[in-house]
């Protein structure tokens, strides 16, 4: 089995992880992204409204496209990831065993970001469609995410399905440089601590690392994401015209909504991705 192999299988038990952990906050995060009226007095006013009208069924609606894009996505991030280390590797003759410096990481992670942002946009798409069509923000309502994509697709294309993708690229390229820079930052931090190898740290520390490296990767550019959930689920026109439209409305602090929420999010969904895919990145190299 080849590494990029390896990459995209583990990447693809990851995503499937995290997504399961992650997708109740998610819901919040896009209706609070989304919340032009002042119907949810914050994110917990949110989750209690949803589950209460709507029950677990609300809160996880949606979750297939979600849960399919997950597997996607991470195995893209990290075939992506790898193959980019491997020919920046190659393109200074280093060896295979030879480590690249932080700041090529993070290169490398921006290198996954714009291969991702393709893979991404039609499920962020569907997925806001699927979340925000029980609160009336969307003209049609779907039973599930492929009834939902090919009726999107039946109305304005293959285009539709990537409305938004311009908020995509500027939410994945800097944020999975600060996602994958502050995971191998924290790494090396913890291997100094502990007098050991990567290969050697224990899972509780690449969790801890990972959790820290989604909190940065959302930090990066929170505002892009704001501007997408508005577009990919409203008649927004353009990347320009949503963010003014949003600062003009709402100023700083609509650019951020739904930050708070997010960062609870993101601490364990990052902590799942980076331990399940190191733990079976490793078993597969032992066996393969």
């Amino acid at each position: 089995m080849t590494d990029a192999v390896k990459d995209v299988t583990a990447g693809t038990i990851s995503g499937m992880c995290s997504k399961l952990i992650e997708y109740p906050f998610d819901t919040v995060k896009v209706r609070l992204h989304t919340d032009t009226t002042g119907r949810y007095k914050g994110a917990l006013d949110c989750l209690k409204s949803t589950f209460s009208e709507e029950g677990l069924k609300g809160i996880y609606r949606g979750v297939g496209s979600p849960i399919a894009g997950a597997m996607a996505e991470n195995a893209t991030l990290f075939w992506a990831y790898g193959m980019a280390q491997r020919n920046v590797k190659s393109y200074y003759n280093m060896g295979e065993k030879d480590q690249l410096s932080l700041t090529q990481l993070a290169l490398c992670g921006s290198a996954s970001g714009v291969a991702v942002s393709h893979v991404l946009s039609p499920v962020e798409r569907v997925k806001c469609l699927m979340q925000l069509q029980e609160i009336g923000l969307t003209k049609t309502k779907y039973s599930n995410f492929v009834q939902c994509a090919i009726g999107t697709i039946k109305e304005g294309g293959i285009a539709n399905l990537y409305k938004g993708h311009t908020s995509m690229l500027l939410r994945e390229l800097p944020g999975n440089a600060a996602w994958y820079g502050c995971y191998e930052s924290f790494c090396k931090l913890f291997c100094n601590y502990r007098s050991c190898t990567k290969d050697d740290l224990p899972s509780s520390y690449i969790a801890l690392a990972g959790a820290l490296g989604g909190c940065a990767y959302w930090s990066a550019f929170f505002p892009a994401d704001v501007v997408g959930s508005r577009m990919r689920g409203a008649d927004a026109t353009s990347f320009s015209a949503t963010f003014k439209e949003i600062y003009a409305t709402q100023g700083v602090r609509g650019l951020y909504n739904g930050w708070g929420i997010t960062m609870i999010r993101a601490f364990p969904a990052n902590a799942a991705i980076f331990a399940v895919y190191e733990k079976v990145r490793k078993e597969l190299d032992t066996v393969m």
